[in-house]
């Protein structure tokens, strides 16, 4: 049995940004940062459709945020290397100064 899950909660790093892509989807890339025994470790996130929207209505540079989601691979070639980085899609969220979602 595989599982792909994860819970995660932390602090955004900068201002969510919507972005509108050619086939009409809604996009939301943000680095959410934890700190466990004083290291600090960012994950790369994205949020599609009405989640992308209400994360980047809802959520500023510094909020806590309340993320599950699944681990996703991402491979592409800068200058002929290959590169890889592992980013977390958003399946629900919460803020936790509000309620919803």
């Amino acid at each position: 049995m595989n599982v792909n899950k994860m819970f995660l909660a932390g602090r955004i790093s900068k201002d969510p940004e919507l972005k509108l892509l050619p086939n009409n989807k809604k996009l939301v890339q943000f680095n959410v940062g934890t700190k466990q025994f004083g290291a600090r470790t960012w994950i790369t996130c994205e949020a599609w459709g009405e989640g992308a929207e209400k994360i980047s209505n809802w959520f500023r540079k510094g909020d806590t945020i309340f993320l599950e989601g699944k681990f996703q691979t991402q491979n592409w070639k800068n200058g002929g290397f290959p590169k890889e980085k592992l980013v977390l899609i958003v399946e629900k969220f919460q803020n936790p100064q509000k309620s919803e979602e």
